[in-house]
């Protein structure tokens, strides 16, 4: 277990497990061959905001829209039930690392620009991260400590997981 309290956690972790929807949202639209034509105009908004992120290179007023998103709200709150602590704590660090400065409150934070820049680019990003997000795990992880090769296919099997799990929440979305 982390030595930081679940709810810590969970606050941390959800703008960065909304980056990552953001992100494979937007490819979604992008092709939008696999879509379905009835999908809830909830979803359609937010595909629409995803899209609008990405080509706008993350105009604050565009994040201010993806926060007020009740959809992605929703979703990621369920998401997160699904996690462990070990899985918080890698998103929350992904979070800390672009972003310090989340607090626990009643309102789901946005991901920060930098954090939502980072995984428009991110497998090469991810791997030079890596060895700086393996330190801070291993030194918040009371379980046994990991090599950076280890984190970072934990890490990486983790985003492909949500990754996963968003494209199937947006088919659901009918």
């Amino acid at each position: 277990m982390a030595s930081l309290h679940e709810s810590i956690l969970r606050t941390a972790a959800q703008p960065a497990l909304k980056a990552v929807a953001v992100q494979r949202l937007a490819l979604l639209a992008d092709e939008g061959k696999g879509l379905p034509s009835n999908l809830r105009p909830e979803a359609k908004e937010l595909l629409e905001i995803c899209q609008t992120l990405q080509r706008s290179s993350f105009r604050e007023e565009d994040i201010t829209r993806l926060a007020h998103n009740r959809v992605l709200d929703g979703y990621t709150e369920g998401f997160l039930e699904k996690l462990n602590c070990h899985c918080l704590l890698l998103l929350s660090l992904l979070t800390w690392h672009f972003e310090a400065s989340v607090h626990v409150s009643p309102k789901s934070p946005p991901p920060p620009r930098g954090l939502l820049q980072f995984f428009r680019r991110e497998k090469d990003n991810l791997k030079q991260l890596c060895g700086i997000l393996c330190d801070r795990y291993n030194n918040l992880s009371k379980q046994k400590k990991m090599s950076q090769r280890e984190f970072l296919e934990k890490l990486d099997n983790l985003l492909r997981f949500i990754e996963f799990g968003y494209g199937l929440f947006l088919l659901d979305s009918r």
